[in-house]
């Protein structure tokens, strides 16, 4: 991949029971769909570096995109692409920056009660690593450029995942993946050096009522970092069980308990073990057809640094909120926090964002961000945030209402 050419590639190939006798679902049959968008967002930006002074500045972008999805009843084939043209200083910064995507996916679907999933998934570009911190939190945010630490980059990664239900209450699951990573020019592999990780893992869930589900998880990784000092590498292995429970209609919670351990090879021959807690509990209310739904979470566990490598542990926690104000109106916030337990590395985030869909593809959107990034390694940024940003979007997007809701 070269330094702003990007390529995303999704094959997926899913096989899964279907009945026969209750002929094909609608979305099985034939079917053509093509999909444009395009979302211009400008923002005014505070950066307040640790130690430097306060900068002011305003950035924007302009994202074109594409869609084409092709039906074919057993046989599914999704294809996006997408453009992303940005300047983190539109007034000192005349030349925008560049960072391509592309997405396809292949479904099969014949009638029998097991599924397999094939992914292959990549980027390159001069993009922002540290946009979103909360890769491993599953808060809804948005893309967050930050003018200290772009950088050329490039990513391929490759999966295969299958599952096959056993009976009607126990399901068998297990997945394999490899990816790769690194920094375009020598400044940026001091903050992303190329890093390579394999990992596997298998779970058994089994529901023992009609509220409550019990899955049984492990894991294994290892990991390659070709850091500035030298090579080091990680072997890792993790084993929990979840429970989840369903406490009223529209409320579930879940608990899930866990150890993981790691063994490192240091530059110089050099080993070192680590044992590390993988837990996390929370709860989330409301969903369709509720126009709220809040969700709470705090967990431990472990993540593997771009920088050095290291298989760091952490504690998190998470929470956010959305509400459908109206059927053309919606709002969203969220907040986020990752700490690792010796306290080198901190990371906050938060947001709250207004959409508003003019039509059923048109939307105007408006949020406030703010982040805060605190970390020991001097090729790490540590610095404090704000923005004021304003969209505006075409295209359908999950949020949009149905086609002809509006008037």
């Amino acid at each position: 991949m070269g330094d702003i050419v990007a390529l995303r590639a999704v094959l997926w190939l899913t096989l899964q029971a279907a009945d026969l006798e209750q002929g094909a679902p609608a979305e099985a049959r034939p079917s053509t769909r093509l999909e444009l968008g395009i979302r211009a967002e400008g923002r005014a930006t505070t950066l307040v570096p640790v130690g430097g002074p306060t900068e002011t500045f305003d950035s924007g972008s302009m994202t074109p995109s594409a869609a084409l999805a092709v039906n074919l009843g057993t046989l599914r084939t999704d294809v996006s692409y997408s453009l992303r043209l940005w300047s983190s200083d539109v007034v000192e910064i005349a030349s925008p920056r560049t960072l391509q995507t592309a997405s396809a996916r292949l479904a099969v679907r014949p009638p029998r009660p097991w599924s397999l999933e094939l992914t292959a998934d990549g980027l390159a570009g001069t993009a922002d690593p540290l946009a979103n911190p909360f890769h491993t939190i599953q808060a809804a945010q948005p893309d967050f450029v930050a003018p200290s630490a772009s950088v050329p980059y490039e990513s391929l990664r490759t999966g295969a995942r299958g599952e096959r239900q056993v009976d009607l209450r126990t399901t068998l699951g297990a997945g394999a993946a490899w990816s790769v990573a690194r920094g375009l020019t020598p400044e940026a592999r001091l903050l992303l050096p190329r890093q390579q990780i394999a990992s596997a893992d298998a779970s058994v869930a089994h529901r023992l009522t009609e509220l409550d589900t019990l899955r049984v998880t492990g894991t294994a990784a290892r990991t390659w970092t070709d850091a500035p000092g030298g090579r080091t590498s990680y072997v890792s292995a993790s084993a929990s069980a979840a429970w989840r429970r369903g406490f009223a209609p529209r409320t579930e919670g879940w608990a899930d308990l866990g150890v993981g351990t790691s063994e490192a090879a240091h530059v110089g021959g050099a080993t070192s073990r680590e044992i590390f807690p993988v837990a996390e509990v929370g709860v989330v209310h409301g969903g369709p057809p509720l126009a709220l739904r809040e969700e709470v979470a705090i967990g431990s566990s472990a993540y593997v640094d771009p920088s050095t490598g290291a298989l760091v542990p952490t504690t998190e926690g998470r929470c956010a909120v959305r509400w459908r104000a109206a059927e053309h109106v919606s709002l969203d916030g969220s907040a986020a926090v990752r700490r690792s337990t010796d306290g080198a590395s901190v990371l906050a985030f938060a947001q709250l964002w207004v959409r508003w869909w003019l039509l059923p593809r048109v939307s105007l959107e408006a949020g406030l961000l703010g982040r805060s990034q605190r970390d020991a390694q001097q090729a790490v940024p540590s610095f404090s945030e704000g923005a004021i940003v304003a969209a505006v979007a075409y295209g359908a997007g999950p949020d949009a209402p149905p086609d002809g809701a509006l008037r």
